[in-house]
């Protein structure tokens, strides 16, 4: 991906270069173009605030916590080597007073 002080080109700056080139596309491709048959990529439920799991109850084991709790994080093991790290970061019910 190019970068420059003149888009359109001219100068000292060479062509113009507003649009992605076949080399740019080539460079994506060496970076997201996977040749195995390998992928880091999980498929994950979001859970949203109805949702019944969206309770502390249900998200693990509290493994640390804030001096003031407002952020806490909890481990679920869901077997298998598979596990959820739930961040929760506690709203102030009162606001932020540092305004």
């Amino acid at each position: 991906m190019d970068y420059t002080n003149d888009p359109d080109g001219g100068g000292a700056y060479g062509p113009r270069n507003e649009h992605p080139n076949g080399h740019d596309y080539d460079q994506l491709i060496t970076i997201y173009g996977h040749r195995d048959s390998t992928s880091t990529v999980g498929s994950f439920t979001a859970v949203t605030p109805q949702d019944k799991e969206n309770e502390p109850e249900n998200w693990g084991q509290l493994v640390r916590s804030s001096r003031n709790g407002r952020v806490q994080i909890y481990d679920l093991d869901l077997g298998n080597g598979r596990r959820v790290v739930t961040h929760v970061f506690w709203a102030d019910p009162e606001g932020d007073r540092r305004r």
